[in-house]
């Protein structure tokens, strides 16, 4: 019983350390982000799980297959003093060429690609010093693109393309955005999972 009390204490200093604070390490603040949006989507579809940290993708819709990868950036860093802010935000999407396989337990070669069918951008623009909070839903930006818009083979992308390209959402849509614009998706990745 006192080694679950311990761990009690020690799950709660940890979280008062990564997420008790208004400005979020970039690492720790993506985890963060990705259970946000798990929680927006589940107000509609409880179907919806984020998948463990090696997964290709964030998050899966357990009813459906269909697959969400979440990227976030910030222009409020734990870095930043003063009006010194992020520079302009890009967002990681190279395809990748394995996948995890579960059943060998290894890891399976493929063809360059990316393995979910929609991303995510999430973007924290409060720039205040005193106003930005990251824990704060309703001040983020939530841009909804799918996969197949997405530069081919390209590793990374900007805020920019992103708005031109993307459905912005506030928070509060999230979830029935998402379902909207997967909706269009003329073909989800499960239904051709390695191509």
């Amino acid at each position: 019983m006192e080694d679950l009390s311990v761990h009690n204490r020690v799950v709660e200093r940890l979280f008062d350390r990564l997420y008790n604070r208004q400005i979020i390490d970039n690492v720790d603040r993506g985890v963060y982000v990705e259970y946000m949006v798990e929680w927006a989507l589940q107000r509609l579809d409880p179907a919806w799980k984020c998948m463990p940290g090696w997964s290709m993708w964030d998050l899966e819709n357990k009813n459906s297959g269909a697959r969400i990868e979440v990227k976030q950036s910030a222009m409020r860093q734990t870095w930043s003093q003063g009006s010194e802010l992020g520079s302009t935000p890009r967002f990681g999407i190279a395809p990748t060429k394995s996948f995890w396989d579960d059943e060998t337990a290894t890891w399976m070669e493929t063809e360059p690609q990316r393995w979910a069918d929609l991303y995510i951008f999430a973007f924290h623009p409060e720039c205040d010093e005193e106003a930005a909070d990251h824990r704060l839903p309703e001040q983020w930006e939530f841009y909804l693109v799918p996969e197949r818009l997405l530069p081919p083979l390209q590793k990374s992308i900007g805020l920019n393309p992103v708005r031109s390209m993307g459905v912005l959402t506030g928070f509060r849509h999230l979830g029935s955005s998402v379902t909207r614009v997967i909706a269009e998706i003329p073909r989800l990745k499960v239904e051709h999972p390695l191509l």
